[in-house]
């Protein structure tokens, strides 16, 4: 969102943000989770989940919301995990918190001469917050947009819109459906939730 590179090219700070914070557990003595457990809970943070999955030895838990505007999210991962009995014993450590840019349109993605990928193109599910693997996969197409306007011309004119068509192809519908799914889902969580569990 406070990208140097879009500041660089004049661009604008991307205005959709959301939130996210993650600690390390490590287990303590009597510490019950099981070391296959991968945990989701919905409806404990607006428009967002807390999570707990395991990470080698230890496990990663934390939240995100696509909601720039959370009090003290830390502290909410930090309650969460006290009032749950279930864990047992455990000593924890803060990892960071990061304010992303998610995903509502075409908008971020640059200008005629120059393409952008990853986070600075805001390419961020807005219903799960994940971005890893589409800055990986954009990063790829912006590549092969590259590669193919060089060959076709010497100048980078068509740059942009050649980059934007790979991209319409395989990333933006998926992350358009996140972004609507994303909207409902955080509306009316409750039955949304308890279909997906069904279908699980």
């Amino acid at each position: 969102t406070r990208s140097v590179i879009r500041r660089s090219l004049g661009l604008k700070r991307l205005k959709h943000r959301g939130v996210t914070v993650m600690f390390e557990l490590e287990p303590n003595g009597s510490f019950t989770l099981a070391d296959n457990v991968i945990r989701f809970d919905f409806g404990v943070v607006k428009h967002g989940y807390l999570w707990i999955f395991p990470r080698g030895k230890r496990f990663s838990v934390g939240l995100v919301t696509s909601r720039d505007r959370l009090r003290d999210p830390k502290g909410m991962v930090l309650s969460y995990v006290a009032e749950d009995e279930s864990l047992g014993s455990f000593d924890m450590r803060f990892l960071g918190g990061a304010v992303a840019a998610f995903w509502t349109g075409e908008h971020a993605l640059g200008n005629a001469g120059t393409i952008l990928a990853g986070d600075a193109a805001g390419l961020i599910d807005s219903f799960v917050g994940e971005g890893l693997s589409w800055a990986i996969r954009s990063g790829q197409l912006a590549a092969s947009a590259i590669l193919s306007t060089r060959k076709r011309s010497r100048s980078y004119h068509h740059l942009h819109s050649a980059y934007l068509g790979l991209l319409r192809q395989e990333v933006l519908p998926e992350l358009r459906r996140a972004f609507w799914f994303g909207r409902f889902a955080y509306k009316c969580p409750e039955p949304v939730f308890k279909m997906l569990s069904r279908l699980a």
